[in-house]
């Protein structure tokens, strides 16, 4: 399945299926987090997943601030692109779980980027 998302990628992956191949790869289901099972509301179990993701973000935010921190003691800044790639990579699949959990598309989160974009765009020209 892995090599699945790695094929699919390299030919041009639209967004949305990006967001459902990895909600596919790494589902939030009660086999691989078992409390959900105990769960009985939809409100209990979105709540879990949640705080379950989050925990993945802070995660991984912790381990970028990590290698920052560092500079603050040895003066050279060790944040490397092989130690940054997998940090890169599990806050994109934690970003698209998020999109799909809350009920968004990929286009809509491409939508977003876009009116980001020209909102950022259209506040440089006033300046």
């Amino acid at each position: 399945a892995y090599i699945v998302l790695l094929a699919h990628w390299r030919y041009g992956m639209e967004l949305q299926e990006l967001v459902t191949t990895v909600v596919k790869l790494w589902p939030f289901d009660a086999v691989v987090y078992p409390d959900l099972s105990k769960l009985d509301t939809p409100a209990g179990r979105l709540n879990f997943t949640l705080k379950h993701l989050l925990t993945h973000l802070q995660g991984e935010i912790g381990e970028l601030a990590k290698l920052c921190e560092r500079s603050d003691h040895t003066g050279c800044i060790e944040v490397t692109p092989a130690a940054v790639l997998p940090l890169a990579r599990n806050l994109l699949v934690d970003a698209l779980r998020l999109v799909d959990l809350v009920g968004l598309s990929g286009q809509d989160l491409v939508r977003a980027l876009e009116s980001w974009a020209q909102k950022k765009q259209a506040r440089q020209q006033l300046l």
